[in-house]
């Protein structure tokens, strides 16, 4: 019996992992996991029994999982280096990029087979939310986001060319991606307290855990990198459009503020680079 095509390409890209995978080392628990992990993927790499979409769920779990470990123990490194190693990097992205094309590859072929499990006018979190569940598809677009968030971070001053439109639009995608996992929550009205609402207009931003409100700090700080370093922190001019980073960074500082200085006072949030930001913005 002919293989799935969508086994052969998890197979494919399953065998784009191997590579990085780590030395076995007992005294370190995320190369451990790395390779306990790998090792599941490349079990799941035999033909299926069966051509189903459970089967298909299955083997693209695995891989997923697979790639979210092996890449996490040589992120750690390269966080902890400086991203001295821009190879590394370039390897750690690809392979992070690669899960939720795939996916939506993968999801297509089922869509033209009549068997969809996603609407084809869903939000673009729902396929990969389908395919791997609501945490791994969240831990996916965090990841890809906030690396390059940390990328740029380390390299604003001392090497501000590596700080490109690519990185910023990038990191920017996948952190508003995360935070629409989940999906947003409208705002119930009605005989609420005023901290009901607060929260209510939390959610509605996507921000359902501390997680979520940090990946809205670091696209602020990352949208204001991108006003000063692409931009030139040029502020709007009167009959002018402002530029899109300066746009992006005024408003999702403006919201991070309104979070933290509202349901989330006295919780250890700082504001102080967003306030900054805001200062920058509207002088």
């Amino acid at each position: 019996v002919e293989e799935p095509a969508w086994s052969v390409q998890l197979n494919q890209e399953i065998a784009k992992v191997k590579p990085l995978v780590p030395e076995p080392d007992s005294s370190d628990q995320l190369v451990e996991q790395a390779c306990h992990q790998f090792s599941k993927a490349a079990a799941a790499s035999e033909p299926p029994a069966a051509d189903t979409r459970e089967a298909a769920l299955n083997k693209a779990f695995a891989w997923a999982q697979a790639v979210m470990d092996v890449t996490f123990v040589h992120e750690s490194r390269l966080v902890e280096n400086g991203f001295s190693d821009s190879s590394m990097y370039q390897n750690i992205t690809s392979l992070l990029d690669s899960i939720p094309k795939v996916i939506d590859s993968i999801e297509k072929s089922w869509r033209e087979a009549g068997d969809a499990k996603v609407g084809k006018d869903e939000e673009p979190p729902a396929v990969l939310t389908a395919w791997l569940g609501e945490e791994l598809a969240e831990c996916v677009h965090w990841r890809c986001g906030a690396l390059r968030y940390m990328l740029a971070a380390t390299h604003q001053e001392a090497k501000p060319e590596l700080v490109t439109r690519e990185v910023v639009d990038e990191g920017l995608f996948h952190l508003d991606l995360m935070r629409r996992v989940r999906g947003s929550r409208e705002a119930q009205g009605g005989n609420t307290t005023e901290n009901e609402e607060s929260i209510e207009q939390m959610l509605a931003h996507g921000l359902w855990s501390d997680t979520h409100v940090l990946a809205l700090a670091y696209s602020a700080e990352l949208a204001h990198m991108g006003w000063v370093l692409l931009e030139g922190s040029k502020l709007p001019e009167a009959d002018c459009t402002p530029g899109r980073y300066y746009t992006e960074s005024l408003t999702r500082a403006k919201r991070y503020v309104a979070a933290v200085e509202g349901p989330l006072k006295d919780q250890g949030w700082s504001a102080d680079k967003q306030r900054a930001a805001i200062q920058q913005l509207t002088v």
